[in-house]
């Protein structure tokens, strides 16, 4: 179960919310959750600036003695945009969650209305979501290194539509013309 170990910052100023949530990540059932609490939005900070313990995800309220609302989670996003932040709301719908999410959240979820096995999966979830971001942004990293400097030409087309997405810059080379010529009709 070491392997399957997960970090939490449950950042949640209410001693008696943040309790339930740390029993409720105890009582997983597939993953082993350790948590700590920062109850300001300052000692979040300090807790993401320390390298040495980082989270595998944020579960942040955005009502905080010291931050209000989405300048919040924009705090928590600016400090560690590598790490994913799951949104604990007082609404189960409208503006908010759709807000947070549109502003960089994984993920949302409504105070006492989060069963432990949402929990679990919405945490899980949204490490998983990151980790993949993360290694397709390493992928088109590394394509486009090779596409860039490969000595060959080739193109990528849409398949339904057949128009040109991505030239390689050989074709400029080799053949002296603009790349752009290729898109002219």
């Amino acid at each position: 179960m070491a392997e399957n170990c997960r970090r939490v910052l449950l950042i949640e100023d209410n001693s008696a919310d943040a309790m339930v949530y740390r029993e409720m990540l105890r009582d997983a059932v597939t993953t082993n959750f350790t948590v700590d609490v920062a109850p300001t939005l300052a000692e979040a900070m300090d807790h993401l600036q320390n390298q040495g313990r980082s989270p595998h995800v944020v579960l942040a309220d955005l009502q905080l003695p010291d931050s209000t609302g989405f300048s919040t989670l924009t705090a928590i996003l600016r400090c560690r945009p590598d790490l994913p932040v799951v949104v604990l709301t007082q609404v189960d719908h409208g503006e908010v969650p759709v807000k947070a999410v549109r502003l960089g959240a994984q993920d949302w979820l409504t105070k006492g209305l989060v069963a432990t096995s949402t929990l679990e999966r919405t945490l899980n979830y949204a490490i998983e979501r990151n980790r993949m971001d993360r290694d397709l942004k390493l992928s088109e990293q590394k394509f486009r290194q090779l596409a860039e400097n490969i000595n060959d030409v080739f193109w990528l087309s849409d398949a339904n539509t057949g128009q040109l997405l991505y030239v390689s810059p050989a074709y400029r080379k080799i053949w002296h013309r603009p790349i752009e010529d290729l898109t002219r009709v």
